[in-house]
């Protein structure tokens, strides 16, 4: 399939999705628009809703629990801003999800992640014996750092903060078909790495 015809396939899915938008999403939307207007009980019940989901995000993505919670209480802090020049949000998962993934970055060109990784991987190479069940964990860790943002970010979602598919194509503004088609491709790309760095070499 050419890229023209891919790009065409796509955007007729999600104005099919846009048409027969899911009831969540449309609560969502009446939740933040409660909160912008001053409803405090509206911003608890969203807090409750995705704080837990977004940190779990996030501290896969910096690699770093304590820097997820600052990320978070960033988040959390320019939601309430909003408040004195409040805006229409039409996806405010996606909104909360942007603002995370921004703060993530950030935090991950901040505490050089990258220096830990190499470190890992040259004591992994020095290892003599079978690796264990938390080397093979670090192994998958290191794998899903090194996945290209748009597959990683699909599998953080997915298996990490248990969104669900319809879920994350809402969020990332993508057709569910594509959500799909990325963690597939995720997958197949972290188990290959897996394979390659989880047997000694003899």
């Amino acid at each position: 399939m050419s890229l023209s015809a891919t790009y065409l396939s796509e955007t007729q899915f999600q104005r099919e999705e846009t048409v027969a938008e899911p009831l969540s999403v449309l609560r969502e939307r009446r939740l933040m628009e409660e909160f912008l207007a001053g409803d405090d009980s509206a911003f608890a019940e969203i807090f409750d809703q995705h704080h837990e989901r977004l940190y779990l995000y996030s501290a896969r993505m910096t690699g770093d629990p304590s820097g997820a919670e600052d990320v978070m209480q960033e988040v959390w802090e320019r939601l309430i801003r909003l408040r004195t020049d409040p805006q229409e949000i039409h996806n405010p998962v996606g909104f909360l999800l942007t603002i995370t993934r921004n703060l993530s970055l950030n935090h991950i060109k901040k505490e050089k992640r990258k220096r830990r990784l190499t470190q890992e991987v040259e004591a992994w190479q020095q290892a003599e014996h079978p690796k264990t069940k938390n080397e093979l964990k670090d192994v998958v860790l290191e794998g899903l750092n090194l996945l290209p943002m748009k597959h990683r970010e699909v599998l953080l979602l997915n298996i990490y903060s248990g969104y669900s598919f319809e879920e994350i194509a809402v969020i990332l503004n993508i057709s569910v078909e594509a959500a799909w088609k990325r963690a597939s491709r995720g997958r197949k790309e972290l188990r290959a790495f897996v394979l390659r760095n989880s047997v000694d070499s003899t």
